[in-house]
Parts: C-alpha cells; structure tokens; sequence
C-alpha cells in the first residue's frame, strides 16, 4: 500500500477537525515544491496553470464521525451523527477520539449512540473526553484481489487522486484550481467557500459512489467498471458542457464510463449555483459498502479515474 494513502487514511479526519489529513496533504506539497493557500475555513488552494477560463476540482477532506455531547455519571458518552449514514452500520464499532484514545460504539433505544470508553465514572472520562470532542469510526485496513477495505476510503482516495495528478500535472490546458475542502458532510460548506473565492468557469466534483453489484445492490454501478460521471442527482444536473468535456476525455484516454442517475447529494449541489453560475460536473470513485466500517475499492477506479483527470488538465501536445 502507498505510504502517502496510508498517511491519509490514518490521519483523524471528522469533519468540522480535518487539520490531521490537511497536514499530510501540505507536507506532501511542501516536499513537492508545489504553492498552496490555506483559506480561513480550512481548504487548500493549488492553483496551477494559465488560460483564459477558471476549472475548480475538488474533493474534500473531511470523514463521518460522532460527536461527545453528553457524558454520563456512568462514564458513558452520548453521541450524535456529524454526517449522513445509518448508525446501525456502526453498531459496536471500533472508535478514537482526537487524543489517540480508543473506545467503542454502544446503541441504545431508538438509535440513541452511546460510547462505552471501559471508564466506570464521568470524573475518569473527563481526564481525557469532553463534551464537543469529535470522533472517528476506526477500521482494519485490508488489501485484497486488487480491492481495498475499509472506512474511509471515499475522503482518503479523492485527496489522494488530487494530489497524484497535481504532482503529474506540467503543462495545464487552463487555469486550474484544485481544492481539498473542509465540511462535505456538513452540506458542502468548504467547497461553496471555495467556489465563491476561485469564481470559476467549470467545475469537477470528485467523489465516491455506491456500487450496487453486491448480494441485495441495487442500480447499474460496478466495483472495477470505471468512473461514474453523474447525470443527475438530488442538487444537481449534469451541465452539457462538462459532459462533452467528460466525455471527450474519456475517449482520448480510452477510458469506459458509468453513467449514474442518484437521489444522494454532492458537493456540486452548492458549487453550480456560486456567483453567476459554475457549469458542473460529479465524477465519482465506485465504492461497495459506502459509509460503513468496511467500504470497497477497486485500484483499477482509482488509477482510472486519476487517467481521467489528467486527459481533462493536461494540455495536448
């Protein structure tokens, strides 16, 4: 496994505290000798590239996770949701707290989330959690058939897809920002801020995608088939020009695409209605298992997709 997608995947990333995995991506600049900008919400900026029209890609940084809101004289810990997923999933899963702590989930009555710390007192759990700490799922990562498991992977794989093809990136085709973003989960919000400073022309949404080829999947998606461009989803309908900008892409990399019609949410949701208006597109990694402990990915999507981006960016010789 790559040393760099380790370091992303380990880092704590719960959104709303993505400074761990921000760090790995600025170091990773750093060391690459490539300008950035942190904005005051927390995204970094790489701008590359000169021309006359503005492209945006982003992905974001941020991960699922839970929130300390309660802690009981028992020494268990009340949780909400940061994110959307479905908390029975993570029914007696595995946990760390920003500290390095380690505990794990216990569900109550009517999907109430508790953390069971193995503390006997809400005095010893207050030497190391309090209320408003963040938490991450925690999870075995494994490599197996030419496919990935674990949590996580949609965040760690988009930053590290980004970062590979800023690194592959010489002679750009137009002025391209890339964009690693805070609080995906939270409806967008470092991607819109993003949107609104770049004001770009055209905008790419990299994210991840249930793949429904799995015992009771549903939909036309599949593990290892190739990017998903997006046709429409709940915020966002495909422009026609980031179609035939996709497209031709596709065809000058002879990459095969999934089409994909979804009642999920992305980041273009917000981005498309910025300023004036961004022409915007989702492409998206496969994954099997999204938002649960032991998601799926295929590394054929993920050099693919990286394929992908570098036919749109990189000017033709």
């Amino acid at each position: 496994m790559d040393k760099l997608f380790k370091k992303l995947i380990n880092a704590f990333a719960v959104c709303g505290r993505e400074e761990e995995r921000a760090i790995v991506i600025k170091d990773f600049l750093t060391e690459k000798n490539i300008k950035f900008v942190e904005d005051k919400m927390g995204n970094i900026l790489v701008k590359l590239g000169e021309g006359n029209e503005k492209l945006m890609i982003t992905t974001h940084m941020d991960s699922i996770g839970l929130l300390a809101t309660h802690i009981e004289e028992e020494g268990f810990i009340r949780a909400e949701k940061i994110g959307v997923f479905n908390s029975e999933n993570f029914a007696y899963s595995a946990i760390k707290f920003k500290n390095g702590g380690r505990a794990k989930v216990s569900m109550g009555k009517k999907e109430e989330i508790f953390v069971d710390s193995g503390f006997s007192s809400r005095d010893e759990v207050l030497k190391k959690i309090k209320e408003g700490d963040s938490i991450a799922f925690l999870s075995e990562l494994i490599e197996t058939n030419g496919r990935l498991i674990g949590h996580d992977l949609e965040a760690s794989f988009g930053c590290f897809i980004l970062l590979n093809l800023i690194n592959q990136s010489s002679e750009l085709n137009r002025e391209t920002y890339f964009v690693f973003s805070v609080q995906h989960q939270e409806g967008g919000r470092g991607a819109r801020s993003a949107a609104f400073e770049i004001n770009p022309d055209y905008a790419i949404i990299l994210q991840g995608e249930e793949a429904g080829d799995r015992i009771n999947g549903t939909g036309n998606i599949k593990l290892g088939a190739g990017p998903i461009l997006s046709i429409m989803n709940k915020g966002l309908i495909l422009h026609h020009n980031m179609k035939e900008l996709v497209e031709a892409a596709a065809l000058q990399a002879k990459i095969t695409l999934q089409y994909s019609v979804s009642k999920g949410n992305s980041d273009g949701g917000v981005v498309h209605k910025e300023r004036g208006g961004v022409k915007t597109g989702v492409i998206s990694i496969p994954i099997r298992y999204i938002s649960t402990p032991s998601e799926m990915v295929a590394l054929k999507d993920v050099e693919t997709i990286t394929q992908l981006l570098k036919s749109i960016v990189i000017k033709e010789t």
